[in-house]
């Protein structure tokens, strides 16, 4: 049986063996990430959309941050993609704190319990440069 990348069957199967939706690559980027940067023409946009949404139900974090500081919808190559994560928005509490941690550059370590330290990490902007 032949696929294609984005291929929604392939992303459910992964998920349902138990493929960690928040892993990242050497540039932090997620499965949110790279689907979100997917730069080809999607055809068919029930597969786009289905895909970030099954990731999201699944427990993807839409507001982890990459090396670059960016966010699945802030480093989307398609409009599309941007919208759908826009709309699938769920941000809770704990993500919104830690989000707030980096941009007002509050001093975290050895203050928090450990345990939360990658937590807040994940949630983590570009520093260097970043307004």
């Amino acid at each position: 049986m032949a696929f294609r990348f984005p291929c929604a069957s392939t992303a459910a199967l992964l998920i349902k063996c138990g493929a960690d939706v928040n892993a990242k690559d050497k540039n932090k980027n997620t499965p949110l990430h790279v689907i979100a940067g997917y730069k080809k023409s999607v055809n068919d946009l029930l597969t786009l959309h289905g895909i970030i949404s099954r990731l999201i139900e699944n427990g993807a974090h839409i507001d982890y941050a990459n090396i670059k500081g960016e966010t699945p919808s802030e480093s989307a190559a398609i409009e599309v993609s941007e919208i759908i994560l826009k709309l699938e928005a769920k941000i809770n509490l704990m993500c919104l704190a830690a989000r707030a941690v980096h941009r007002y550059s509050i001093d975290y370590k050895n203050k928090v319990p450990l345990s939360l330290i990658n937590f807040i990490e994940d949630h983590g902007f570009k520093m260097e440069g970043s307004k």
